[in-house]
């Protein structure tokens, strides 16, 4: 059996330093997540790039970049077979490029206090209509003009 030396100060005193940088140190599972990170990053940030380079090619020959194919989910999960398949819910949750619409602050006042004035007609529902999530902004428009 062969003993292990003790580590010096200096590398000591530089574990303890980068220990104390780390915010997450000492939380349960920091090492599996640690882990983890090291092994999914360098794979994420690679299809990153590549995203990155399939855009400016299709820029630079004039072609629509298309939006990232969906992956085969099995029937074993209906609701997320749906959702993925539903196009006023992809229209919600996928950010097209163009397609982002500018934040509406028509209805606020900079006299309004904590709760501004009208906050639930003229605030909440109408940025329901203008955003128009999961295609509820038509159906709120029915609604409204009867």
């Amino acid at each position: 059996m062969t003993r292990v030396p003790p580590a010096p100060k200096d590398t000591q005193a530089l574990q303890e330093a980068a220990a104390a940088s780390d915010p997450f140190a000492g939380l349960p599972l920091h090492a599996l997540a640690e882990y983890l990170g090291d092994r999914v990053m360098p794979a994420l940030e690679a299809a990153k790039e590549e995203q990155k380079k399939m855009k400016r090619e299709a820029k630079l020959a004039g072609r629509e970049v298309p939006l990232p194919e969906l992956p085969y989910i099995p029937p074993l999960l209906p609701v997320t077979r749906w959702a993925s398949n539903d196009p006023q819910f992809r229209s919600t949750l996928v950010v097209e490029e163009g397609a982002q619409k500018k934040a509406r602050l028509s209805w606020y006042h900079p006299d309004d206090t904590m709760v501004p004035r009208e906050w639930f007609s003229r605030g909440l529902l109408d940025d329901l209509r203008y955003f128009n999530p999961f295609g509820l902004g038509s159906w709120m428009a029915k609604e409204a003009t009867k």
